[in-house]
């Protein structure tokens, strides 16, 4: 698969985990919200512009029962992550 092709599939993931809202049950709301914080504290290790960005983000990452949404992540936080992620190689679970 091609780089953008990588980056493009990775940011929508990211919008869309961190739009999970509570009508998704428990689960998938902890599942989302693991797999935000996970990017955005790999991403801050990194450093630079997109760190700043992590930061941003995780700020706004709700517990369950004290937001409506996941995080608020605008799509063009989301490829500022998802470029962070794959230009540097890391790895996801």
């Amino acid at each position: 698969m091609n780089t953008y092709k990588t980056k493009q599939n990775i940011a929508n993931m990211i919008s869309d985990y961190a739009s999970t809202d509570k009508s998704y049950g428990e689960l998938r709301w902890d599942e989302h919200q693991d797999y935000i914080e996970q990017v955005v504290e790999k991403v801050i290790n990194l450093g630079g512009f997109a760190a700043e960005v992590a930061k941003t983000v995780k700020s706004t990452v709700k517990g369950w029962g004290f937001g409506y949404y996941v995080a608020k992540c605008s799509s063009k936080q989301a490829w500022i992550l998802a470029c962070a992620v794959v230009d540097n190689n890391v790895e996801l679970i």
